[in-house]
């Protein structure tokens, strides 16, 4: 048995840590979402298209920002996609009570 595994993930790089936070915050936001996105009276296929997007969206905002290229542009182009496929989602659905 060796102890050079558990030294190395001690001594980790702040790289890693900040990738697994962000990970986690990520997992933990979707999980937010699905739970409010469960409320609305959505049929399955809508509430599915609805929680695609935005965790397509929250994944560009992360790879973008780790790899540090993130900018107003892609922030305003997110932004600006959410809404519009939102909108459309959101006009193709039945609201059934």
């Amino acid at each position: 048995m060796s102890l050079r595994g558990g030294a190395e993930a001690i001594s980790a790089p702040l790289g890693n840590q900040k990738v697994n936070l962000m990970a986690s915050g990520s997992a933990f936001l979707s999980l937010q979402f699905l739970w409010v996105i469960g409320f609305l009276p959505f049929r399955s296929f809508n509430a599915a298209s609805l929680m695609l997007l935005i965790a397509l969206i929250l994944e560009d905002f992360i790879v973008h920002h780790l790899s540090g290229t993130i900018n107003r542009r892609i922030v305003l182009r997110n932004i600006t996609m959410f809404l519009i496929l939102a909108m459309i989602i959101f006009g193709a659905s039945k609201w059934s009570p």
